[in-house]
């Protein structure tokens, strides 16, 4: 569940104000236990502060076997994700990524792509970290060595 927050800012200076919008629910999907991962299946439900149903959805599309693949390594796939362009402009020596969790499964591809096939893959949860802020990361990255 994430809240869905607005921030209301003044001239004058002041701290803005946060207001609770809503509160979107998100459903996770599995295949055969292991996870799908990406826009290719979810469902989300966002309520209103009252209880009522602001907006609701559900993509899904149909899975077949289709092939066996090799995956890369847990190492190999964490060096790729610390090498990517998520953590480009963590530059100071006081910034900090941390991944917390990690989930694997199938990557599915949002229900606009052609492309019905999924390939295996990796979600996974941190956060980045300046010394004044902090940031949530989510990623999700493909496991599979191209053919």
């Amino acid at each position: 569940m994430t809240e869905r927050e607005i921030l209301v800012a003044v001239r004058d200076g002041r701290e803005p104000k946060q207001l609770l919008a809503g509160l979107d629910v998100n459903v996770r999907f599995a295949h055969r236990g292991f996870a799908l991962l990406g826009s290719g299946a979810k469902a989300k439900v966002a309520v209103r502060g009252d209880g009522s149903v602001s907006e609701a959805y559900r993509f899904w599309r149909d899975l077949a076997p289709n092939g066996e693949a090799t995956t890369r390594s847990l190492d190999e796939l964490f060096e790729r994700f610390s090498a990517s362009d998520l953590f480009a402009d963590l530059t100071d020596n006081s910034a900090r990524a941390e991944v917390v969790s990690a989930r694997f499964g199938y990557f599915t591809l949002p229900r606009t792509e052609p492309d019905a096939r999924a390939v295996t893959g990796i979600g996974t949860a941190g956060h980045a970290r300046d010394g004044t802020s902090a940031l949530r990361l989510h990623a999700i990255r493909r496991c599979g060595r191209p053919r």
